[in-house]
């Protein structure tokens, strides 16, 4: 009887692969680092929303493309109505936005967030449940602002305790050129394939881009940790002008990526420019752990 209890008591206490049981000491570094971005993000103007966990999926599918729609996790409720866990907190709150909060031509909002998102595991991630905080900003649209919401997000990755980092920047005009076979070959790193390696260093690389430039003479307090990479490719669908990803240059971590997606809110009823990002809190809390070893 007891050697029962115990197998049975032993399988209880397994978690499904992907998900994982936080310790008290987990908890208080995860909790210290969303106290940072919360703070960061509310001083800087951004007030923070919250969507549900679980939306239906012919909602958000449109806007999806076809990675998201491949990572999502899906079922059906008890009215055979197909609803998915949130695979991404763009997606909703432009939802939001677009279908509740019905901004004007002049309104701008900036929004905040502190929300796990769910995705199948893939070969990128061993993590079913991510954890994120970023921000949206809906409305102003400028190389200024996108500067703005770059070192917003570089200075709360500082301000987590995360100093080994390289900015990686790049754009969606970048990719126009390309068959949809050769994006896939950037987005695998097959430049064996490809034939080439995209040109990628300082602001140098990117002078036949006037955007870029100028967004580079915003960005005066980031320039020795930036580098312009004209291979950077996004995987979902809705992103439209710049790319950018903050990596941890001594563990090979993608520690938060963003961009900009001008026809997102467009496909919920309200045609506004927006620009975010999503820190990932998993990959921070790695690259703090390891450093503490």
């Amino acid at each position: 009887m007891h050697l029962l209890y115990g197998m049975i008591s032993h399988m209880k206490s397994l978690t499904p692969f992907g998900v994982f049981d936080w310790y008290p000491e987990e908890m208080l570094q995860f909790d210290s680092l969303n106290q940072v971005a919360l703070e960061l993000f509310r001083s800087r103007g951004y007030e923070k929303v919250r969507t549900p966990i679980i939306e239906y999926y012919d909602v958000l599918e449109p806007a999806m493309g076809p990675q998201l729609k491949k990572q999502s996790i899906r079922f059906l409720n008890q009215h055979a109505e197909v609803l998915v866990l949130r695979p991404d907190n763009t997606l909703p709150i432009a939802r939001m936005v677009g279908q509740k909060m019905k901004p004007s031509d002049t309104d701008a909002l900036r929004l905040c967030y502190t929300s796990p998102v769910f995705r199948n595991i893939d070969e990128q991630s061993h993590n079913l449940e991510i954890f994120q905080a970023g921000v949206e900003l809906i409305g102003p649209s400028s190389e200024k602002d996108d500067a703005d919401v770059i070192s917003l997000c570089v200075d709360t990755i500082q301000k987590m305790g995360i100093d080994d980092y390289v900015i990686e920047i790049g754009h969606h005009d970048f990719m126009l050129d390309y068959p949809k076979d050769e994006i896939d070959m950037l987005k695998n790193g097959d430049y064996l394939a490809l034939g080439h390696i995209p040109a990628r260093g300082g602001v140098e690389v990117v002078t036949d881009h006037a955007y870029l430039t100028h967004l580079h003479g915003h960005l005066t307090h980031h320039h020795d940790s930036l580098m312009f990479n004209k291979g950077l490719v996004k995987g979902f669908h809705y992103y439209s002008g710049v790319l950018f990803e903050i990596i941890s240059s001594k563990y090979n971590r993608l520690l938060a990526s963003g961009g900009r997606y001008d026809s997102l809110v467009g496909q919920f009823g309200v045609h506004k420019p927006a620009i975010g990002f999503s820190i990932h809190l998993n990959d921070v809390q790695y690259c703090l752990d390891r450093s503490s070893d």
